[in-house]
């Protein structure tokens, strides 16, 4: 009744504690957290029905009000507990809906729970579990960041279940070194439990004692139940190994004692059992007697059934090695019964094998060897039922494999399409690119081509313009010359003035055309006459004269007049020229010229 009352006053003390700091935030609420555990492990222990009517009321409260930072506090207490308690299915429950929870952006908690989720499923020997969210956590921090113990940790047990048991060791012991350093003892204690594990399976024995004590000194520092009462019976199962009964006795006395704090009738019927084979092979049979006998009265009390069924595989065989045949017969036959109603067919097999050696005690071979026959037979049977639980659990496990690579597969046909069709799309882009400069690039060079043409074009028209000028000036200057030989003429037929005809001569000269049309066609024609001058240095002034007045597009007429000479005369001209530039008679100098000047340019 008093325990009752306690946990109704401590659920209004926590109630209003939490309520109370609601506004305040999650916080606040950790300097109680340690009182608070204490308390929730305490009536768990004394009262585990008021400690449910307590968690249960106090999340009802916290999820109808919507206060979701009470609610996770209330949860990370409770997964305190189950782990304490040891009810891990419960416990990875209980961190999935913390996980539910948090949101995105608050990392640090995921993170923590995807460890904590990590650990609980080690416990339940849950491997792919395990390395599931130990990946979580290595894709969430590096391995240099805060939590590097703790995933050096998750390494050595993931090296440990691949039986890798020294790279393991390995992992633990820098994970160890980093929890010293930052005096996490829980943390320690957990990598010196993994570490005499890794040894055990090496087969030494000393350096997991050595870790299995050091693991001991922490949890008893600790106050962690549970976790001594483990440690206790490792050691106890290590020095059974190797016969040595008393040091194995001691340690199941001291997991015992812990069990009288702890309260799990399923650890102390086992307890019980471990300390009564060794008294067993002690040859101490009333003491081992009295732990079956007790081990079985538990079990009976909590409905332990497997527990009532080994008590009574071990008590047969306790009476028989105590010659007690008619009691070892009883014991046996009901737990043959038991272990078919609970189909139970190893256990089965095992009553068998220990009804055999009481038929072969007694003298009855037949019996005995009818037993034995039906112990190997279901012995048998459970061989080939595991092969073929093996095989199914491979087949499984390759479908599985199998789908999942069809799926990776499916993924990375998928990744290459859409890669190809980026790359396809970067070459059309680059192909219209492409394109679009060439197009550019054609319309570039037909606009100087047109420019030029056009350029071109203008400079032949005014080349043709100044040519036509200075024809016309030319022209002019001749008739000019002609009317000043009339005039000559006609001072000669009249009165004879030296002076004047002399003037008359002076200004014939200085109004000469050739002078002016030689200097005004180097300026149209620049270089002309002297590129010409240098391919054919044989031509003279005259034939040069030639060249520029055919170079003019002149007709031979118009030669004629400028140079005052008949059209045959012309013609003459042209020939002896043919001659002196290697030309044919039919070669038509025009055409000749014109080339010339542009293979020049």
């Amino acid at each position: 009744m008093s325990r009752v009352i306690f946990a109704i006053f401590f659920l209004f003390l926590v109630h209003y504690e939490i309520l109370g700091n609601s506004q305040s935030g999650l916080d606040t609420l950790i300097p109680s957290k340690e009182k608070q555990l204490k308390d929730f492990i305490r009536i768990g222990k004394e009262d585990p029905s008021s400690y449910k009517k307590l968690f249960s009321s106090l999340q009802k409260d916290f999820s109808s009000n919507n206060n979701q930072v009470q609610l996770f506090e209330l949860y990370d207490l409770h997964t305190d507990y189950l782990s304490k308690i040891g009810d891990y299915d419960s416990l990875i429950q209980t961190l999935h809906t913390m996980r539910g929870l948090l949101s995105d952006e608050k990392k640090e908690g995921l993170i923590s729970i995807y460890i904590r989720l990590a650990f609980a499923h080690d416990q339940k020997f849950n491997f792919d579990s395990l390395i599931y969210w130990q990946h979580h956590v290595e894709n969430e921090v590096s391995l240099n960041s805060e939590y590097r113990g703790m995933i050096l940790l998750l390494k050595g047990l993931e090296s440990s279940y691949n039986a890798a048991y020294s790279k393991s060791i390995e992992f633990l012991l820098e994970a160890a070194k980093i929890f010293e350093e930052r005096n996490q003892s829980a943390n320690l204690a957990k990598a010196y439990q993994s570490m005499a594990f890794d040894f055990h399976q090496m087969g030494d024995f000393e350096s997991q004692e050595f870790y299995l004590l050091k693991q001991i000194q922490i949890e008893q520092a600790l106050g962690n139940s549970m976790e001594l009462i483990e440690a206790y019976n490792n050691l106890g199962v290590s020095y059974k190994k190797r016969d040595s009964l008393d040091r194995a006795l001691f340690y199941y006395e001291l997991a015992n004692q812990e069990l009288t704090v702890v309260k799990s009738p399923f650890l102390t019927a086992q307890n019980l059992t471990n300390r009564a084979n060794i008294f067993e092979k002690l040859e101490d049979y009333p003491a081992a007697e009295s732990l079956f006998l007790e081990c079985e009265q538990l079990s009976e009390q909590h409905d332990i059934a497997y527990g009532v069924l080994l008590s009574n595989v071990n008590l047969g065989n306790l009476y028989r090695m105590m010659k007690k045949y008619s009691l070892s017969e009883a014991r046996l036959n009901k737990a043959l019964s038991l272990a078919k109603s609970l189909k139970f067919k190893k256990e089965e097999a095992l009553v068998f094998e220990r009804l055999a050696w009481l038929e072969r005690d007694r003298g009855a071979f037949d019996a005995a060897y009818d037993n034995l026959s039906r112990y190997y037979s279901l012995n048998d049977s459970l061989v080939n039922e595991s092969v073929r639980n093996t095989a199914t659990e491979l087949k499984t496990k390759y479908e599985s494999e199998k789908k999942e690579n069809e799926i990776i597969r499916l993924s990375n046909d998928k990744l290459y399409q859409q890669y190809i069709m980026a790359l396809m799309g970067v070459f059309l882009v680059m192909l219209l690119f492409v394109i679009y400069w060439w197009r550019n690039k054609n319309q570039l060079i037909q606009v100087k081509l047109d420019l030029a043409e056009n350029l071109n074009q203008v400079k032949s028209e005014a080349l043709k313009l100044r040519e036509n000028d200075l024809l016309q000036q030319t022209m002019e200057k001749v008739a000019l010359k002609d009317q000043m030989q009339d005039l000559v003429n006609k001072i000669k037929e009249g009165t004879s003035n030296e002076k004047i005809e002399n003037q008359v001569r002076a200004i014939e000269l200085k109004q000469n055309p050739w002078n002016d049309l030689v200097e005004k066609f180097k300026l149209l024609h620049p270089q002309f006459i002297e590129k010409l001058t240098i391919a054919y240095p044989q031509l003279t002034q005259n034939d040069l004269e030639l060249c520029s007045l055919i170079k003019m597009n002149l007709s031979t007429k118009e030669i004629g007049q400028i140079l005052r000479i008949t059209d045959q005369s012309v013609r003459t001209k042209k020939y002896r020229l043919l001659k002196k530039l290697d030309l044919t008679r039919e070669t038509d100098l025009a055409t000749w010229v014109n080339t010339l000047e542009v293979q020049e340019k």
